[in-house]
């Protein structure tokens, strides 16, 4: 799956974050909390058929970086 973000013009880079958790106690290899992509989209590969999978993203510039976007999540397809 492909989440994508507008652009903002203070961020100079983003942290993703995918979890099969809601509460993000775990996260998918790669995409944990010290993630960080100047990216305005990402393509998530290597997904399992069938999950519920939780997804989050901040914001990060030189003065600091945002709160979380509020949590969302997707259903893959089952294999």
């Amino acid at each position: 799956g492909m989440i994508s973000s507008s652009s903002d013009q203070r961020s100079t880079s983003y942290e993703v974050n995918l979890s099969t958790a809601s509460n993000f106690s775990s996260f998918v290899d790669g995409y944990d909390t010290s993630n960080s992509t100047t990216a305005t989209s990402v393509n998530f590969t290597n997904l399992e058929g069938g999950t519920e999978y939780y997804f989050r993203i901040k914001s990060k510039n030189k003065d600091g970086s945002s709160a979380y976007s509020a949590a969302d999540s997707v259903i893959t397809i089952p294999s």
